[in-house]
């Protein structure tokens, strides 16, 4: 099969969902013995390379094309999962590439791609009637992470809330986590706030020195996992974690950063998973978090929550994918 070279970003304004799809998807192409390369392009200086693993390369894929040029010849396919990327560039890989895959949330552009893949819940139910590309989507084909995908079943609601789980996603540039930190270390809970790099992690544990306060900062796909499942509640932003603890069957509260979240927010909240719809700049959203929290104390709410999520998803999504974007690459 082709060999795959993979490109994606991480930073202030675009988190780390895109990455954490790309890097899943890449380690499950290489145990099926495709050689592979991920080039990463940083949006912010505040993170390093040891955050990302020697593995990654950070380069600036979208102005070097001279060296996507060069690889084309040794990586036949280039799967790109961004939001960065403008509607020519998809066309320039397309002249390049045999085969160009584009990971997509929301219908963001016309893409000029062999395929679209919209890797959520909902991928199947969106309009795409505007792409001439093939779009597949939906809940076969969500990416899940193999260290999270080991846990499938072993979340066990205790009965009380002990420990919550704060993870907003790879940047907080809503300046969120203190507001929420602020009000939660006040409550008699055990709080696991997850600040994705090593400089905000600090920078938190000296503005709070609350005893019942443990910051973390860029953790593995396993250690998240073991974070995850150590949380009776989880307070996450509406992306690709939202996706993780649904799997899990973790109840959690979710928030809207962005427009990319939009209709992932949607599609957990008809599905029964969330209580509510908050958004980053709702009035009076600490104290709907505040309310959520009480009501979630709850035994048979929790319940309710964690048994609403677990079907919404196969865990198959790296599988199915792996065979869609090769179904038409085989020797």
């Amino acid at each position: 099969m082709d060999n795959a070279v993979f490109l994606t970003e991480a930073g202030p304004g675009v988190g780390f969902g895109h990455l954490v799809r790309m890097s899943a998807l890449r380690s499950f192409f290489i145990k099926k013995g495709i050689k592979t390369l991920l080039l990463l392009k940083l949006a912010g200086n505040e993170y390093n390379q040891q955050d990302y693993g020697s593995d990654i390369e950070i380069a600036n894929w979208l102005t070097d094309r001279k060296r996507l040029n060069d690889l084309s010849s040794f990586f036949p396919v280039v799967i790109i999962d961004s939001y960065l990327a403008a509607e020519e560039y998809y066309a320039f890989l397309k002249t390049v590439f045999k085969k160009v895959v584009a990971f997509d949330d929301y219908n963001r552009i016309k893409y000029s791609v062999d395929m679209i893949v919209n890797s959520n819940i909902y991928g199947d139910l969106m309009h795409y009637g505007n792409q001439r590309s093939k779009v597949i989507g939906g809940r076969n084909y969500v990416i899940i992470r193999e260290a999270i995908l080991e846990h499938k079943d072993v979340f066990k609601l205790k009965s009380d809330v002990y420990r919550i789980l704060i993870t907003i996603g790879g940047s907080d540039y809503r300046k969120l986590l203190p507001r929420i930190i602020d009000a939660i270390k006040k409550l008699h809970y055990e709080i696991l706030v997850v600040a994705a790099n090593d400089s905000y992690k600090h920078h938190l544990e000296k503005t709070f020195k609350a005893k019942n306060l443990t910051t973390y900062g860029c953790l593995s796909a396993k250690e998240m996992a073991s974070l995850l499942l150590n949380a009776d509640i989880a307070i996450s932003s509406a992306g690709q974690t939202l996706n993780e603890l649904a799997f899990l069957g973790i109840p959690t509260i979710a928030i809207l950063m962005d427009k990319d979240q939009v209709y992932n927010m949607e599609a957990y909240y008809k599905s029964g998973f969330l209580l509510e719809k908050l958004k980053w700049d709702d009035v009076g959203l600490i104290s709907r978090i505040l309310e959520l929290l009480k009501k979630m104390k709850s035994n048979d709410l929790r319940s309710y929550l964690s048994n609403k999520s677990r079907d919404l998803f196969n865990g198959r999504g790296l599988e199915n994918l792996f065979h869609v974007i090769y179904a038409t690459a085989r020797h």
